[in-house]
């Protein structure tokens, strides 16, 4: 993703951190399908650059920690009722900050 801006403050690059223990719950266990959905909260941490995306030092602040609220909902797929092979996917939004 390119961005730009004529001031010139876009830090060159960015990182993020998510720690989110949450509870999950699972719908028919034990079945084929099993639905579920997970919620959970945590720590967020950013990093920024300290150069800027075009020349500079970045003026501004180059990492902040906050708050993080997780939710997820997915599948899980037992093709077979031993247990031994499964399949699952989530979609997990982390809002931020709280």
């Amino acid at each position: 993703m390119k961005l730009n801006l004529s001031q010139n403050l876009i830090p060159k690059s960015y990182q993020s951190y998510f720690i989110t223990p949450g509870v999950r719950v699972n719908f028919f266990p034990g079945e084929t399908l099993t639905p579920w959905v997970a919620i959970g909260g945590g720590y967020g941490g950013f990093r920024m650059s300290d150069k800027l995306n075009f020349f500079g030092s970045n003026p501004g602040k180059t990492s902040t920690n906050t708050g993080v609220f997780e939710f997820g909902t997915g599948v899980d797929v037992w093709p077979w009722q031993s247990g031994v092979c499964g399949w699952s996917s989530a979609i997990i939004i982390p809002a931020c900050p709280i």
